[in-house]
């Protein structure tokens, strides 16, 4: 009587195992699933928080470019406020010639030397949010943490950034449009960052106005 009892105790015992296992199975799947759901939201969550600070970046970088501008050529600010120097040429707008920025795709480089920021003009229009640009603006990450679009002995990150230029001027006054007439003269910065999230492109854009001296007829 006795082994009949204990041989069906662990008959039922086995089941209950079996059973148990198979739950637990069942929860640490549905587990597991929503764990990788939320990781990869907060790894996207992470992309955005840094393609937002790479956004700011490119903005500031404009700005600090007029910021510049209006020291340096304090004496004709109205005409050179928008100079556009280069790594090549920091002295591009000396004297009576100027080379100014012109409505177009650019990218941004610090200047360790020069200590400060240069634009590159690139060839074509921003690319589309659902397109990646080439390989020019992508980013690395310098040993010292500066963000570069030179490769060599840098760290590629997955980000790419293009910054689009349009200078605008709009008369305050729609009825006085000649030479003297105030004008609201303005340059638009659109800086768009990209990146891939598993197969597909996220892309985020930050846009902003800078001014000259917004409503000044003169300085």
């Amino acid at each position: 009587m006795y082994r009949r009892l204990k041989t069906r105790f662990r008959g039922e015992s086995l089941l209950e195992v079996v059973i148990a296992i198979t739950v637990l199975t069942m929860v640490l799947t549905s587990v597991f699933g929503v764990l990788i759901q939320v990781s990869a939201t907060n790894g996207n969550s992470i992309n955005r928080v840094v393609a937002l600070n790479l956004a700011r970046e490119g903005i500031e970088s404009v700005r600090n470019i007029r910021d510049t501008n209006w020291l340096k050529y304090s004496g004709d600010i109205r005409a050179k406020w928008l100079c556009l120097d280069t790594s090549v040429d920091p002295n591009a707008c000396e004297g009576n010639v100027i080379s100014s920025i012109t409505e177009g795709r650019y990218r941004m480089e610090f200047s360790e030397g020069a200590g400060r920021y240069f634009l590159e003009a690139m060839p074509d229009a921003i690319t589309e949010k659902e397109v990646l640009p080439g390989e020019s603006f992508r980013l690395y990450q310098t040993a010292v943490g500066r963000i570069s679009h030179e490769a060599s002995s840098n760290e590629a990150l997955p980000f790419y950034r293009q910054i689009q230029l349009t200078p605008e001027e709009t008369y305050l006054n729609s009825a006085c449009t000649t030479t003297g007439c105030p004008k609201d003269v303005r340059l638009n910065v659109l800086v768009r960052v990209q990146w891939m999230d598993g197969k597909n492109i996220r892309s985020l854009d930050l846009e902003a106005y800078l001014y000259d001296f917004f409503g000044r007829e003169s300085y």
